[in-house]
């Protein structure tokens, strides 16, 4: 956007951090909730045994540490919002359910969070830096997908 329209980029960037943080910080508490949710299930799968195991009939415990899960993942979501950690924010929880996207997009002069999302798509295929830094926040998903 600072090419297209002659702005100051670190302004700029400076400007559409801090309305996507305060986006995401109107939400902390729901979208905490749900990283404690997704991270106690994967826990939980994690401790699930193989096929043999289970088929031998040993007894089974599982250990649910939610409200430990909760209360750690949303003093992280708290400190990632506090220090303007971006990517943090973006592994934790999914921006398009707070008001992130909008806010990001009013104040980069987006008409609609549409243009918005079309316009990093258009960066992401024009840009290979910028598309290996977004793989990488994804740890190994898009090698999982195309193995």
């Amino acid at each position: 956007m600072a090419e297209i329209s002659g702005e100051d980029p670190d302004e700029l960037f400076n400007s559409a951090l801090t309305a996507g943080v305060q986006g995401v910080s109107k939400n902390t508490d729901r979208l905490s909730r749900k990283f404690a949710k997704k991270t106690v299930r994967r826990m939980i799968t994690d401790q699930i045994p193989n096929d043999d195991t289970l088929l031998n009939g040993e007894d089974l415990i599982l250990e649910n540490n939610a409200t430990s899960v909760l209360k750690m993942g949303k003093k992280e979501l708290e400190a990632a919002l506090e220090n303007n950690k971006w990517e943090t924010i973006l592994t934790m929880c999914a921006v398009k359910e707070s008001n992130a996207l909008a806010n990001i997009s009013k104040v980069l002069k987006f008409r609609k969070v549409q243009d918005y999302e079309k316009a990093v798509r258009q960066l992401l295929i024009k840009n290979d830096e910028v598309l290996e830094f977004v793989r990488k926040l994804f740890d190994d998903l898009f090698d999982q997908l195309h193995s």
